[in-house]
């Protein structure tokens, strides 16, 4: 696949096959990064509280006011019913409704909070001796009522902010509420107020103003209208069976949270309740890291659910980097983080630091893997998860509590995640019926590769890159009319070809396609293209397809380069109409119509032979065994022998063939109606004049799913393999073409296998002879050639001799 026909700025640069598109996983780093942001802004300013509140008050002053306000979160936790899980789930894909539901959710988690602090309060608060204040007091216990509220609330519009994919604005309202309650506690630590009431009142009076000022931005960046690919909100009966098991597994998480502290208070009293809470607050922001992504994951496989595989394995890449980091940071400096609270916080602060530390890597596996499951509805998982963390942290924790005190509870986290991320991996194997262990490790490989190369050239940078056009290139198309034209150079794929755009200064528009390269493979490529164009060309039955068509303008040849400029054809990439939603399938469609009308008048009926076999299979086989490295691949025999028996011997028409369809190599424009039509082919150097009807629909319906799906090719004919169903979309294109009796999920099993393993043998032959790097890639062709070939022919069981 190569750069196509278009001016840089309508469509940036082409992603190699090997990586896959970065552009459509944008916005779950965007808002990913920007909750981690969050979570790092909050940490540190939450260090800077707890600091100037070790500096006013006594250990014993400070852990009280920890139980407090961990008291407070407790309850607010429970009340808000995971509610936040469920704005994030559904905002994205409500419209009119969200306005509404958000509401309905703070007045729903409002009424029981109050409900329930106010029983907290008069019951288990009013007996606890930590909590006497609030026996004490009763304006107090009113204001806790209160606080507690508040507290729900701003919990639950962040929520909203991640579910409305305005995940940017969370680190700015969190930094100005952390902000705000360092100011409030120095404040009130000046002037002397009780001690106890001092940091609960600087925790808790900044929510106030905040919740005004982001309530009315939430509001205002409500959707208007339908989104983009969106579902519609959910109704009554699918909320209650989201929030059913969910409910019930954050409750269990919940009671976990609250349960430490009060575990640590009752065996090792309050000074390593204080030590624990502060040890806790630096490993919790680590959890949360996690997290923050976690969340993005579930607002963008809302959307797009298709996508959840690579969202998934994006997800895990991106949170274990920067998890692993920030614990390696914490295992080295722990004394030195805890020392900053004072020194009787560092002896027994700094283990459990990092035993808590250690419990998150294993959090982080977990917290994917519940956040994937919401994406799917399937809360009850959830909730099995969260049930057993409880079950195992509380047994683990309580048992070593006695003996080792805050240490014991952290080694009791530690004990619990390791657990249930083995049970997790565990489950997967034994049960996972789409995905092997080996394609996740593979697409895991894939996502750590994308996040190497990221940092090494951020997409922002790239996309602003330009390939040098060498001066022999000018040198050798100077004959070419360049006055009054720009010619702009564009950045290609995978291959070995150059491309610079002829643009018109004046119309800006492109008006010729400057193809180029000295390389061996790149060289032939331009051959083969430049000889497809003129057969085409010559060819009167494709007269009416002519305007599809780019003609061959010049064509020079140096001792080792290449270079041919041709028309450029009018239009828009393709791949913007997968953007479109609505749009993308009836446009793909009518390619897929046009394609066969294309094939349908050059056509001529014959009986498949020998020699069609061996350009078609043997030959494509040879060019594997060589990329593989391995004299006879037993598999590739089979291959070899499957094919053939599918084929030779078979009447059909054979005719043109594209042989590299995908979106990014057609073009559309609006018709009169203004619906799509097709408005360009281009880059035809796989061109063949002997194609089946079906091979060039059906690497259209595959690759259009490799962009929705952002998998790689090998993967997604697998699924087609094991599972023999194409979605919804990819059967209207090939219905278009006229398929469905040789490629339908009805159609013929073994001609319908025959057909998607040879247009995959197709695929993958012409981009092992297009470039060098995808030859020497041992990842892709694993990924793309030795796991296709292990789920087609897989080994023969072994037998007891």
């Amino acid at each position: 696949m190569k750069a196509g026909n278009t001016p840089p700025e309508r469509t940036g640069f082409r992603v190699a096959p090997i990586l896959g598109p970065l552009g459509r996983i944008a916005p779950l780093l965007v808002n990913g990064y920007a909750l981690v942001l969050n979570v790092g802004m909050t940490a540190v300013l939450g260090i800077v509280f707890w600091f100037v509140a070790t500096r006013f008050f006594s250990q014993e002053q400070v852990g009280v006011a920890a139980a407090l306000i961990s008291t407070m979160t407790t309850i607010s936790y429970f009340a808000q019913m995971n509610l936040g899980s469920l704005l994030v789930r559904f905002l994205s894909v409500s419209s009119a409704g969200a306005g509404r539901l958000i509401g309905k959710t703070y007045l729903l988690s409002g009424l029981v909070t109050a409900s329930a602090a106010t029983a907290f309060g008069l019951g288990i608060g009013s007996v606890t001796e930590p909590l006497a204040i609030l026996r004490d007091h009763p304006a107090f216990l009113g204001y806790f009522v209160l606080a507690t509220v508040l507290w729900s609330v701003f919990a639950l519009q962040d929520a909203a902010l991640s579910g409305l994919r305005r995940s940017a604005l969370v680190p700015v309202e969190n930094a100005a509420y952390a902000l705000l309650k360092i100011a409030v506690l120095l404040g009130l630590g000046v002037i002397g107020l009780s001690p106890t009431l001092g940091i609960f009142l600087a925790w808790t009076l900044p929510l106030i103003p905040l919740i005004l000022v982001v309530n009315r931005l939430i509001y205002k960046a409500l959707p208007s209208g339908p989104p983009e690919q969106a579902q519609g909100g959910p109704d009554l009966r699918a909320a209650t069976g989201f929030l059913g098991w969910d409910f019930l597994g954050s409750l269990a998480l919940g009671a976990a949270f609250g349960l430490a502290p009060l575990i640590v208070m009752s065996s090792a009293g309050a000074a390593s309740t204080a030590t624990y809470h502060l040890a806790w607050s630096f490993a919790y922001s680590i959890y949360l890291i996690g997290r923050a992504m976690s969340v993005s994951l579930v607002a963008e496989g809302a959307i797009n659910p298709l996508r959840l595989r690579r969202l998934i394995t994006d997800t895990l890449g991106h949170a274990l980097a920067l998890v692993l980091l920030a614990v390696a940071v914490v295992l080295a400096v722990a004394p030195l983080l805890m020392g900053i609270f004072g020194t009787a916080y560092v002896d027994e602060g700094a283990t459990v630091l990092r035993v808590l530390a250690l419990s998150c890597i294993f959090w982080t596996v977990t917290t994917v893997y519940c956040a994937a499951a919401r994406v799917r509805r399937d809360t009850r998982s959830v909730a099995i998860v969260q049930i057993m963390t409880l079950v195992v942290f509380a047994s683990v924790s309580y048992a070593l509590s006695t003996r080792y005190g805050a240490t014991g509870v952290a080694l009791g986290w530690l004990v619990a995640h390791l657990t249930i991320c083995l049970g997790i991996v565990a489950r997967s194997m034994l049960t996972e019926g789409l995905i092997a262990p080996p394609d996740w490790l593979a697409a895991l490989a894939g996502s750590a590769g994308r996040l190497v190369k990221g940092l090494r050239r951020p997409a922002f940078l790239a996309r602003r890159t330009a390939i040098p056009l060498p001066q022999g290139i000018l040198d050798m198309v100077a004959e070419y009319p360049f006055r009054g034209r720009d010619l702009i150079p564009v950045k290609g794929s995978l291959t070995d070809v150059g491309v610079a755009m002829i643009v018109g200064v004046e119309s800006g528009t492109p008006e010729a396609v400057l193809k180029f390269s000295s390389t061996p493979k790149g060289y032939a490529s331009l051959r083969r293209h430049a000889a497809a164009l003129r057969q085409m060309a010559a060819d009167d039955r494709l007269r009416p397809f002519a305007d599809l068509l780019p003609f061959l303008l010049s064509e020079q040849q140096s001792d080792d380069t290449l270079c041919l400029v041709e028309t450029a054809v009018r239009g828009t990439d393709g791949r913007h109409f997968l953007r479109q939603g609505q749009d993308a399938v009836p446009a793909l469609a009518a390619a897929a119509a046009t394609l066969a009308a294309m094939h349908a008048c050059t056509a001529i009926p014959r009986r498949i032979d020998e020699d069609w076999a061996l350009r078609w299979i043997d030959e494509p086989i040879e060019t594997l065994f060589h990329a593989l490295g391995k004299e006879r691949d037993r598999r590739l025999t089979h291959l070899r022998t499957t094919l053939r028996n599918v084929f030779i011997g078979r009447e059909a028409r054979l005719g043109l063939g594209h042989g590299d369809i995908w979106p990014g190599n057609l073009f559309f424009a609006d018709g009169p109606d203004a619906t799509p039509r097709l408005a360009g082919v281009v880059d035809w150097d796989t061109f063949r004049d002997d194609a089946l009807a079906a091979l060039d629909p059906c690497q259209l319906a595959l690759t259009y799913r490799m962009q929705q799906t952002g998998e790689e090719y090998g993967p997604i004919l697998r699924s087609l393999l094991t599972e023999g169903t194409w979605h919804e979309a990819e059967s209207s294109i090939l219905s278009a073409a006229g398929l469905d009796a040789e490629l339908g999920n009805a159609a013929d099993p073994a001609l319908r296998r025959g057909i998607l393993l040879l247009a995959w043998l197709g695929h993958v032959t012409t981009v092992l002879s297009q470039s060098e790097t995808a030859a020497r890639n041992r990842f892709w062709l694993f990924v793309n050639v030795e796991r296709v070939l292990a789920t087609a022919f897989p080994a023969p069981a072994r037998t007891s001799p």
